[in-house]
């Protein structure tokens, strides 16, 4: 008879993983930051525990932004005032600590549960390359995998169609003709000219 593994926390051994996080695209980066923290990459996953490892972001201030999000994406947060709704974009957000954005993108993707505050204490997002954790570290500094963008489809442009030229056939024109007199009805008859 087959047996449903469960991890629990008295079996769990947490590893320390330091991640560069020079050149990479923010939201790519926090989907594998968060699927560490989780425990996802391991065997082990259960989805109700604790059971992922420890991650340390260094050099947070070298992420990179695709497109204008830069200036586009914006950031909420509520003063507590009525009307109290500021949006901030993410250049500002960068400038005040560059570590929030890394942050609050791997809040967004964890479960909206009491995990949430438990996995997010594992995560230790500093600016440069030096960190306090070294004698926790135990693996060298690991660069994610580049996560390729998907291709851009092919687009045809329409001038790169070329149609055959349609020919204009000119109908010829119609004439009414006279009604005769011996006739009644008021209906008239059209007849083609001839050339």
């Amino acid at each position: 008879m087959n047996k449903v593994f469960y991890l629990k926390n008295e079996q769990r051994n947490p590893q320390w993983h330091t991640i560069d996080a020079d050149g990479q695209v923010l939201g790519r980066l926090c989907t594998q930051i968060a699927d560490i923290l989780r425990g996802k990459d391991e065997a082990e996953y259960t989805p109700f525990t604790d059971s992922g490892d420890y991650v340390i972001v260094i050099n947070c201030e070298k992420i990179k932004l695709t497109g204008d999000k830069w200036n586009g994406k914006l950031y909420d947060h509520y003063t507590g005032y009525r009307s109290g709704l500021r949006r901030v974009p993410a250049k500002e957000v960068f400038k005040k600590d560059p570590a929030e954005l890394i942050m609050h993108g791997v809040k967004g993707m964890l479960p909206k549960n009491k995990l949430n505050r438990g996995i997010l204490k594992k995560l230790k997002v500093y600016v440069g390359n030096q960190h306090p954790h070294e004698g926790q570290v135990n693996a060298p500094v690991k660069k994610l995998r580049p996560v390729k963008p998907k291709a851009p489809k092919k687009v045809v442009k329409k001038d790169a169609v070329k149609k055959a030229p349609v020919k204009a056939v000119k109908a010829p024109k119609a004439t009414p003709a006279k009604a005769s007199k011996a006739s009644t009805s008021k209906t008239t008859t059209r007849t083609k000219k001839s050339a």
